[in-house]
């Protein structure tokens, strides 16, 4: 049924704010000039008792320049198929009908992270896509209903089964750090790391740290929340000691990068003439001394400098890392990075690291042995599944001169 009604009549559907954003900016200004020329083009869609669900930022335009009234299409959602043969209930179908339409006809997608959470998990619900079904047949029922799986939401969704499942888990943030979210401020990487959280803990970290420090954030630090909380867990600790605990460890390296960076500024203000001018009105045994503090001043200015561009590193990152998606590659690379560190200095000398194997812990060995294959297995892994997605070429070891291509 179609027609025209009175503005007045219409309500808003009361949970569109819930998972869309409100059209802005020039986007807004466009819709406007377009109604204000033209009038609403479209009828709105809507329920039997006036409820909006299709049309409802075109609704909201043309009461801000002032029509009375507007054409609609009205939907009986008990007439759906669907709901007559209890599939689903009227409610749900008409909240199907809000995202469905709207993802589709606002033209560009939403930019809130929570809010596409938000749809993707209603569509999980609508669709009986159980948690963890990726690759297996829903629990949907009933003839006319086609079997969905994760990688269907993701295909919906326009993006990837990972990244479906990673905003997912945004849901299970309590409403103050998804605010956070929403707001740009925390990254959704480390903020689907920490919806793995309970809500006792997610709230004892915001009462610990607060919104502005867990807004900072990075994947690493988020991780590092993670498992102190699995370890809580397991010795019994509260969960809010051990946070705050690691606060103040955070605080402490702050104030030391802070304290480096003064010393490092106080130095390169320095005069270099001075020492010069000293060493020409004092004795050779002093004047020798003055060598000694010179050089140790130099050495201690170099390192002080490679340690200021270290902090500046340092700080990008964090800057980056906050504003985009960090690969989890990234961690593999920094572990393996350090791991190889380590064994290269213990293996640099052949006597010894034999004195340490032969003088260490039997049970020590074999765990170590047992870890040491198991990073074998699954480093050959890794390599044979970036060689096979990447199609990158490698040297082989035993042929330096053969270039090997991998398809």
């Amino acid at each position: 049924m179609a027609g025209r009604i009175s503005i007045e009549k219409l309500n808003p559907h009361p949970k569109n704010e819930h998972y869309f954003s409100d059209i802005s900016g020039d986007r807004y200004e466009e819709i406007k000039r377009s109604i204000a020329t033209y009038g609403v083009r479209d009828p709105l869609k809507v329920t039997t008792n006036f409820t909006v669900i299709s049309g409802n930022q075109r609704l909201r335009i043309a009461k801000d320049i002032g029509l009375t009234n507007v054409p609609i299409e009205v939907i009986d959602p008990n007439e759906n198929d669907d709901v007559k043969n209890g599939i689903v209930d009227a409610e749900e179908y008409v909240e199907y009908l809000l995202i469905a339409d709207n993802r589709e006809r606002r033209g560009e997608p939403e930019s809130d992270p929570i809010k596409i959470a938000r749809q993707m998990e209603f569509m999980a619900r609508h669709w009986k896509i159980r948690e963890g079904s990726a690759g297996k047949r829903s629990v949907i029922e009933g003839e006319n209903c086609t079997p969905k799986k994760i990688v269907d939401l993701a295909d919906e969704f326009d993006m990837s089964e990972r990244t479906a499942k990673s905003l997912m888990r945004l849901n299970a943030l309590i409403p103050e750090i998804q605010s956070l979210v929403s707001a740009g401020e925390l990254g959704t990487t480390a903020a689907s790391t920490l919806a793995g959280l309970t809500e006792d803990e997610q709230r004892a970290l915001l009462t610990v740290r607060g919104a502005e420090s867990i807004a900072s954030t990075t994947v690493e630090q988020a991780k590092e929340i993670s498992q102190v909380a699995k370890e809580s867990r397991d010795t019994g600790v509260e969960f809010s000691e051990v946070v705050a605990r690691l606060e103040r460890e955070l605080a402490k390296e702050k104030r030391e990068k802070e304290s480096l960076a003064s010393r490092i500024e106080e130095l390169e203000t320095q005069e270099p003439q001075v020492i010069e001018t000293v060493k020409e009105t004092v004795p050779p045994d002093i004047e020798r001394r003055l060598r000694e503090i010179e050089r140790e001043r130099d050495e201690l200015e170099a390192s002080l400098v490679q340690s200021y561009d270290r902090i500046r590193q340092l700080e990008r990152l964090e800057r980056s890392v906050k504003h985009q998606q960090e690969s989890p590659l990234y961690d593999i690379y920094r572990s393996i990075t350090g791991a190889n560190g380590h064994l290269k200095v213990f293996l640099e000398s052949d006597r010894f690291a034999g004195d340490v194997i032969v003088n260490a812990d039997r049970q020590l060995l074999d765990r170590l042995l047992s870890e040491l294959r198991l990073a074998e297995r699954l480093t050959n892994e890794l390599i044979g599944g970036i060689e096979h997605e990447s199609g990158i070429t490698v040297i082989d070891v035993t042929e330096p001169n053969k270039l090997i291509e991998v398809v």
